[in-house]
């Protein structure tokens, strides 16, 4: 695969929920919330498997859960692309805004690197 990453990707699955915020059918509803898991990430870009496909620069909330530490980060993201595999969709988001505190969350990433 050709890698356009300008970071590398940490390989950790860690429980994240999606909140969609901008698609056709949106309504302010739990409907919109999505329960996953991550596949890999970094600083800046995560990919998520999920079980619905989500058109392409679909914005989202997105929550991550550390498992070690239950420390839950918020990010707003957009969707770059969505690839169907067998067992349902892998997604890539860019973050484009952190909700929490950008330091905790670098941390967080490097820890696991080192760990």
């Amino acid at each position: 695969m050709d890698e356009k990453r300008s970071e590398a990707r940490l390989l950790t699955r860690l429980n994240s929920r999606l909140k969609l915020i901008s698609t056709e059918s949106m309504n302010d509803s739990d409907d919109n919330l999505i329960e996953c898991v991550t596949r890999d990430l970094s600083f800046t870009g995560i990919c998520l498997v999920v079980d619905v496909e989500i058109p392409q620069s679909t914005r989202c909330m997105l929550k991550v859960e550390n498992r070690h530490t239950g420390v839950e980060y918020n990010h707003m993201c957009q969707l770059t692309w969505c690839r169907k595999k067998e067992d349902g969709y892998l997604i890539g988001l860019h973050i484009y805004e952190h909700l929490c505190d950008i330091s905790e969350w670098r941390s967080m990433v490097v820890g696991l690197l080192a760990g």
